[in-house]
């Protein structure tokens, strides 16, 4: 009895250990990636987001877009983020 116990004491293990390898995802992202600034092209804030754009580009091999939105005071209006398509993976 005891050499049954061993071989599915075994056995499981190596199901454990076959479950536990991750899976292959796809890459990520698989569009362009928009950055949207609220403040004018020039602005310390359009600076910083063109720097990480060009890091985040050359870490995913993938384009990143800076989308400066003047006006408002800094905040971007609603209509404007609303109408934009979902960046979100389902």
């Amino acid at each position: 009895m005891t050499w049954f116990v061993r071989i599915l004491a075994r056995a499981l293990a190596l199901a454990v250990a076959i479950m536990g390898v991750p899976a292959m995802a796809q890459d990520y992202p698989t569009r362009p990636v928009t950055i949207v600034v609220g403040y004018t092209p020039g602005a310390t804030s359009d600076l910083l987001a063109r720097t990480v754009a060009e890091r985040l580009n050359a870490a995913w091999g993938q384009s990143v877009i800076v989308d400066n939105r003047s006006g408002v005071g800094g905040n971007i209006p609603p209509p404007m983020w609303r109408a934009r398509r979902p960046t979100a993976t389902r």
